[in-house]
């Protein structure tokens, strides 16, 4: 009964469930701010990155997979938005400028992160009370699901010892 509850939850929080946060800025060799990732989300089991940034090329990659930043004008700089597949692994934003390429390692975090970074766009404004208690509910709730299949795997390697 409760691999099934777990598998319903699961269904539920992946049509759902979205857990966003704000990005770092993009920095250039030199250190001067290109741009902003302004939202990493995931939601319906994908890695949703948006942001501007003044680079001729971008890219996001996730899990060896590639995808090409759909960039469109925006006043001082291009507008991206990029979705993968949710899979492990760091997400990687690739970007060229000048003819030269740099990488940012976007930020993954852990549970607790994530809930920080929650509280701080409460705190920042860009979410309500509302749905900042919701998505920290939520978090609680992986929280304990987490806990849930450690626990089940730590029982079935010492039910499989002799």
């Amino acid at each position: 009964m409760p691999g099934r509850v777990r598998r319903v939850f699961d269904r539920y929080a992946a049509r759902h469930l979205a857990l966003s946060q704000p990005g770092p800025e993009i920095l250039d060799g030199q250190g001067r701010k290109i741009g902003r990732v302004e939202s990493i989300t995931l939601h319906n089991d994908r890695l949703v990155v948006r942001g501007q940034c003044r680079a001729d090329h971008m890219a996001l990659e996730l899990g060896g997979r590639r995808r090409l930043g759909g960039a469109r004008s925006l006043a001082g700089g291009q507008g991206f938005h990029m979705e993968l597949p949710q899979e492990p692994g760091p997400a990687v934003l690739w970007f060229s400028l000048d003819g030269q390429s740099q990488s940012l390692t976007l930020p993954d975090g852990t549970l607790t992160e994530q809930g920080r970074a929650v509280i701080a766009s409460i705190r920042d404004g860009e979410l309500s009370p509302t749905q900042g208690a919701t998505l920290l509910t939520a978090l609680g709730a992986l929280a304990k699901l987490t806990e849930a299949d450690d626990l089940e795997r730590r029982i079935a390697a010492l039910e499989a010892k002799p």
